[in-house]
């Protein structure tokens, strides 16, 4: 499903892991906040939270930078933030999709993250799909995979 968009967003979540782990916390968030930095890229950007669902750092919303995001919905009521943290908990990678709206259009689309734990923090990066594009994406799987 998705397998470009997919690994263009596992990709710049582990550079951005690998410079944490070089350059150390502080400028791993630096970067990360800086919408003209490395991990800001052809139109996808990565952001991070902590383990209780504080945003720790975001390119582009950053009035949420220090707001508690746990309780964050999507558009069907669901709790992504306590998704994207139960699965860095249990796994410390993997992706989750949900209802958001693109910022560009305010377009209603499911958006599908990867993330990836790092120390006590948490690292995504999403992309945007169509509903048309993601049901496609589920029968390429369906054939290819058989029945789920």
């Amino acid at each position: 499903m998705n397998t470009r968009e997919r690994a263009e967003a596992r990709d710049l979540v582990r550079k951005a892991v690998a410079f944490c782990e070089d350059a150390g916390r502080g400028a791993a968030l630096a970067e990360i906040a800086d919408r003209n930095g490395q991990f800001v890229r052809n139109g996808y950007y990565s952001y991070a939270l902590d383990l209780t669902g504080t945003v720790l750092a975001h390119p582009f919303a950053t009035e949420l930078t220090g707001r508690d995001c746990i309780k964050l919905e999507d558009s069907n009521e669901k709790p992504f933030i306590r998704r994207i943290l139960d699965i860095a908990k249990s796994k410390g990678y993997g992706f989750v999709d949900y209802l958001w709206h693109r910022p560009s259009s305010r377009e209603e689309l499911r958006k599908t993250v990867y993330l990836e734990r790092v120390e006590d923090m948490v690292f995504c990066c999403g992309f945007y799909t169509t509903e048309q594009d993601y049901l496609v994406s589920l029968f390429k799987c369906y054939d290819y995979a058989g029945p789920m």
